[in-house]
């Protein structure tokens, strides 16, 4: 029976990594790792046959396509659940951030300055000083909604 030498598993690995960039499919970006990954094993444990060696960069490429599928599923997820709660919604990426009032409250209504831009806001007190600390709980259109932070002692 007869081997295939490392550098052909290598070789295969480039090949595929070429292909992959002239496709951009992400599919022989995988099979390009299994090639690569073949010919670190051949190299490791030279007297693998023709055979053996397929099967194994079947497997490995199964299997890379595979844990690749499943690390690309949880970074949409991740990424979705944030993205699907302030899409077309800037404001809410505001949601959060504490800031301090820079024109007084009155009537519920003031000022903040936000990335060197002033917002118009909403307070759920009556009145609040200038200088003190809120947290941006939500917006109304254009305008922000705050709540006071409670001093801890």
């Amino acid at each position: 029976m007869e081997t295939i030498p490392f550098w052909w598993w290598i070789s295969i690995g480039g090949f595929l990594a070429v292909l992959e960039i002239l496709l951009p499919t992400y599919f022989f970006l995988w099979l390009s790792l299994a090639g690569f990954i073949m010919g670190v094993i051949t190299w490791l444990a030279p007297g693998i046959y023709i055979w053996q060696g397929i099967i194994i960069f079947s497997f490995l490429s199964v299997i890379i396509m595979y844990a690749a599928g499943i690390f690309r599923r949880q970074l949409i997820r991740k990424d979705s659940s944030v993205k699907k709660n302030i899409l077309n919604n800037r404001l809410a990426t505001y949601y959060g951030r504490v800031t301090p009032i820079t024109s007084q409250v009155i009537d519920s209504y003031g000022e903040i300055v936000l990335d060197d831009m002033t917002w118009k806001v909403k307070a759920n007190q009556i009145s609040i000083p200038v200088g003190t600390k809120v947290k941006i709980i939500g917006d109304e259109g254009m305008v922000l909604l705050v709540e006071q932070i409670k001093k801890s002692l």
